[in-house]
């Protein structure tokens, strides 16, 4: 079974993540916790693109597309049947964030992403927190990776890990880079204990994301 860990891609920028922002948070806490888009000065990227026409996929826990901040921006008739497993019903708010991080408008007073622009595909696969049964009807991540790679969406958003390396997951990555899309993939939280990065961040094309804060210092936990 896989294991959620924290990460987030935004239009190619490695981004500095709230720790603990949790996606029911009051509008005046959510605010507060945006620091990263002054200090990476969001609004002058806005002046050249907000990510308008990209598409971006985030394979999670699922994505909330009533949150207020993600209204419009989830396209969930774009997922395959074959692959949709309760893409809009995200079971602990991981997906749903990881989203409003990349693509939120902040509407409602709701978290303002990097690429207010930009479009959200869901994914919901099988990851720590479902029931056994759930997990066996979740996806395969090697095929959803694959529908991707085959799809007009141009960045692949991964924000979960998992100890164990798949000979299919590793080929899916590779196809997906031959197809040229911009993968992101969570290092992990496990700093102060093993401190591996796991997969599928250590596959070749994938780009990891770690955690910083105000000064541009790596989290501790963060790998």
């Amino acid at each position: 079974m896989r294991r959620v860990t924290a990460g987030c891609a935004a239009l190619g920028a490695l981004m500095a993540l709230p720790v603990g922002l949790a996606p029911n948070a009051a509008a005046a806490d959510v605010q507060s916790q945006q620091w990263y888009l002054s200090a990476m000065k969001a609004d002058e990227m806005w002046k050249t693109s907000t990510g308008k026409g990209v598409k971006v996929a985030v394979v999670d826990t699922g994505v909330n597309a009533s949150t207020s901040s993600l209204q419009g921006q989830v396209l969930t008739d774009e997922v395959p049947k074959s692959l949709s497993y309760g893409d809009t019903k995200d079971f602990n708010g991981h997906g749903t964030t990881m989203a409003e991080i990349i693509a939120g408008t902040g509407r409602g007073g709701g978290i303002k992403g990097l690429a207010p622009g930009a479009k959200i595909v869901p994914y919901r696969i099988g990851l720590h927190g479902m029931s056994l049964s759930e997990t066996n009807k979740a996806p395969d991540v090697s095929k959803v990776i694959r529908a991707i790679a085959d799809s007009d969406v141009k960045i692949i958003n991964m924000s979960f890990g998992d100890d164990i390396s798949y000979d299919d997951e590793e080929a899916a990555i590779k196809y997906a880079a031959s197809k040229g899309k911009l993968m992101f993939a969570a290092v992990g939280n496990d700093a102060q204990t093993k401190n591996d990065a796991g997969y599928p961040v250590s596959y070749p094309y994938v780009v990891g994301v770690s955690a910083i804060d105000k000064t541009g210092t790596a989290g501790k936990f963060s790998v």
